[in-house]
C-alpha cells in the first residue's frame, strides 16, 4: 500500500477501504508517517476482516482461479457473497444472511472507514455527516479538509458513499447542502460514489466531473464509480487513471490549477 501511494506522488490523496486492526494502526496511520504526510481519518464502521479465501480473478486470461496463485480480497463472481473478505457488523449475504466470522479461516476485528492524507499545510478539519440508510450497514460521512495551496486554500472533501440501489441520492444532496453552507472557496469532493457520473453530477451541482474515466473493476473497467469533482474557478491541467495491484479500482490522479 505504502508503495502504490508513493507511486502517485499526489499532494493530497484520498484513500478508500482504510481499515484498522485493533490495536494497530490503519493502513492510512501506516503510510502517512513513511511519505510525509497528516492524516485525517473517519471510520464508518466496526465489522471483521478475514483472510483471503480464493486465488485471485484479476487475470482476465485465467478462467480457472486455481490456476492463479494472488489472494483475493472480494467475493467469487456468481457466489452469494458469503465469501467476501470485508464483513461490516449486520451485512449479509446475496441471500439475506447475517455474514459473521468464518469458520474456515482466521480473521481480525477492526474499524472500516477512508481517509484524506496532505502533503499541504493543514488549515481546518470538518466532518459532515450523511446518514446512515437502511439496506447500508455503515454510517456514512465526508470529511472537508481545507489546506494552504499557496496562492489560496482549497478545501479536499473526501468522501466514500454507499450504493446507488441503497438510496445513496439522499447523501448526495445532504453532502450538498452542507457544502453550501460550510465550503465558500475553491473545493474538490473526491472518493469512490458508487454510482456513475451523470447523477453524481447533477446532484452536485455546480461541481463538475474532472473526468470521465472508468475505474472499475481494475482488470476490467467498464464503470466510472470513483470520481474527483471540482468547484468553479478550478482548472484541470492534466487527469487520468493508473494501474495498481492492490485495488479492485482504478485511482483518480488529477493536477488541478486555482483560477481560471
Amino acid at each position: 500500500m505504502t508503495a502504490a501511494c508513493a507511486e502517485l506522488a499526489a499532494d493530497v490523496l484520498v484513500i478508500q477501504e482504510n481499515w484498522r486492526t485493533e490495536g494497530q494502526e490503519s493502513l492510512a496511520g501506516i503510510v502517512a508517517p513513511a511519505l510525509g504526510y497528516q492524516v485525517a481519518e473517519v471510520f464508518l464502521a466496526e465489522g471483521i476482516l478475514c483472510d483471503p479465501k480464493f486465488p485471485a480473478l484479476h487475470n482476465p486470461s485465467v478462467l480457472d482461479a486455481a490456476q492463479d496463485h494472488q489472494p483475493s480480497w472480494g467475493p467469487r463472481p456468481f457466489g452469494t457473497g458469503a465469501d467476501r473478505a470485508l464483513r461490516l457488523d449486520g451485512s449479509t449475504d446475496r441471500l439475506g444472511r447475517v455474514l459473521g466470522p468464518p469458520s474456515d479461516r482466521g480473521y481480525s476485528r477492526g474499524k472500516w472507514g477512508f481517509a484524506v492524507l496532505t502533503r499541504l499545510p493543514v488549515v481546518s478539519t470538518s466532518q459532515i455527516e450523511l446518514g446512515k440508510l437502511n439496506r447500508d450497514p455503515a454510517k456514512r460521512s465526508a470529511l472537508a479538509v481545507t489546506v494552504d495551496a499557496g496562492s489560496s486554500q482549497l478545501t479536499v472533501v473526501g468522501t466514500h458513499l454507499s450504493h446507488i440501489t441503497h438510496g445513496s441520492l439522499i447523501q448526495l444532496r445532504k453532502l450538498r447542502s452542507a457544502l453550501g453552507e460550510a465550503v465558500s472557496g475553491p473545493s474538490a469532493i473526491m472518493g469512490d460514489m458508487n454510482m456513475w457520473g451523470p447523477p453524481v453530477e447533477a446532484f452536485l451541482s455546480p461541481y463538475k466531473r474532472a473526468a470521465k474515466l472508468k475505474t472499475w473493476p481494475s482488470w476490467n473497467p467498464h464503470h466510472h464509480l470513483d470520481h474527483i469533482l471540482i468547484s468553479p474557478g478550478i482548472r484541470v491541467n492534466r487527469v487520468n487513471t493508473r494501474r495498481l495491484s492492490c485495488s479492485d479500482h482504478l485511482p483518480v490522479v488529477a493536477e488541478l490549477c486555482i483560477g481560471d
